[in-house]
């Protein structure tokens, strides 16, 4: 009888040690900037998770080519909200939030921002407000966007500048939104973001080796979140906008090891 307990307990407490089954983590996984979940690069990424039994959700952000800065930062988090929530009601038990380029920006934000996530993946993270390349060519409008706002009329929509690794394109959107976003000691400012990522979540960050943020290393971001034994940081082949499917296989993975 002691034996038939003894080999019980043993196998209660490996049940307990494996990692949650696919079903039971839900993925919120948000698009580049100008772009949507249906980008070819993010799609093989996509289509990876679900068909590795995780739950997924891929909303239409504010950032998108349709929608072109709708709603700031706060505003987006409260969409994302509502995605844990349509994940949840499917089954969900865990919550990961996850994106690439500006999506992978703003994950980092709704860690810094929410208790009780499973993890953040950050995949080809962009959108650097903060820094001289970005933040030299667009200061004189997000100067007027903030002198807009300033004298109460925050919800006047003007044409301003924004740049989308290194290609400047005009966008019609609110002061209020615009310098919501392009302010470089704003909300979305990665390092920031990073730094403030709740205690006890984990990070994946990856990175093409032909991206530009690569060359800032793990100093830049990365570095600055809490430690935690599942984080990890891992450089994949090719540029910003091949991350995703080079990363394909390594968030799989790192998902089955939560």
């Amino acid at each position: 009888m002691r034996g038939i307990l003894f080999a019980l307990a043993a196998l209660a407490a490996a049940v307990v040690s494996q990692p949650a089954l696919a079903a039971d983590i839900g993925v919120v996984f948000l698009h580049g900037k100008w772009g949507t979940t249906s980008a070819p690069a993010v799609k093989i990424l996509i289509d990876a998770v679900t068909s590795a039994g995780f739950l997924v959700e891929t909303p239409e952000m504010p950032w998108s080519r349709n929608r072109a800065y709708d709603k700031d930062v706060d505003g987006s988090l409260a969409e994302i909200d509502e995605a844990v929530a349509r994940l949840k009601s499917r089954g969900a038990q865990r919550i990961v939030v996850g994106g690439q380029s500006l999506g992978a920006n703003v994950a980092l934000i709704y860690g810094s921002r929410r208790d009780g996530l499973a993890g953040i993946v950050t995949t080809a993270p962009g959108h650097t407000p903060d820094l001289s390349q970005v933040k030299d060519k667009i200061a004189p409008h997000v100067a007027r966007a903030k002198n807009l706002v300033a004298e109460g009329k925050g919800a006047t929509k003007e044409r301003f500048d924004d740049i989308n690794q290194g290609k400047v394109q005009q966008v019609t959107a609110s002061a209020e939104i615009y310098a919501s976003w392009m302010d470089p000691d704003g909300a979305a400012v990665i390092p920031k973001s990073a730094a403030a990522l709740r205690p006890n979540t984990p990070l994946l960050w990856v990175v093409g080796d032909d991206d530009a943020m690569a060359r800032r290393g793990e100093a830049y971001a990365f570095a600055k979140a809490p430690a935690h034994p599942k984080s990890a940081y891992k450089v994949v082949g090719g540029g910003h906008f091949d991350t995703p499917k080079g990363a394909a296989t390594i968030v799989v993975d790192w998902l089955k090891g939560l």
